[in-house]
């Protein structure tokens, strides 16, 4: 059985690495981070494919270190909150966010705007290498929907 409908993604992943180690902030419960994404090769970003085959250029900011990635402490306490905004065209939507190796930690809310993605961190087990993906589609591509993943890092430490 042969399926009309075509559907192409991308798919851009983001992991939480914790590349900075010991910065204090004024909200520790609110790490917040952006990703810019363009399609095609622009100078100064990092380049994915999406699920058509066709480039995709995108910059994580904010998170811990500036790139999107987070280290999350303990005396943070439960319940960590990082807010991820979309800075795109209207195209593009957040339609999905994903983790790895994360030991059940990380949760994603609803997404009810397409430019938004809340991550929940229980905060309750460490684990050193997580990673979430944020899944974004181009909904102008010229077959359909194009996903595109995006991937920075999260580590719980004790």
């Amino acid at each position: 059985m042969q399926s009309n409908f075509r559907f192409c993604a991308i798919v851009l992943a983001v992991t939480l690495c914790g590349c900075a180690q010991n910065s204090t902030k004024d909200n520790p419960h609110n790490h917040p981070v952006t990703l810019e994404v363009k399609a095609g090769v622009l100078s100064g970003y990092k380049h994915t494919f999406g699920s058509d085959g066709k480039p995709y250029s995108y910059n994580y900011s904010g998170g811990d270190d500036g790139s999107g990635n987070l280290q999350i402490y303990a005396r943070e306490g439960r319940n960590v909150t990082i807010p991820v905004h979309l800075s795109a065209d209207q195209s593009f939507s957040i339609v999905s966010v994903v983790f790895r190796r994360d030991q059940g930690q990380l949760s994603f809310a609803r997404i009810t705007n397409p430019k938004e993605a809340v991550i929940q961190d229980m905060n309750t087990v460490a684990f050193p290498d997580g990673y979430y993906a944020v899944i974004v589609i181009d909904d102008v591509a010229s077959d359909n929907q194009v996903i595109i993943s995006f991937d920075p890092g999260i580590i719980n430490n004790r």
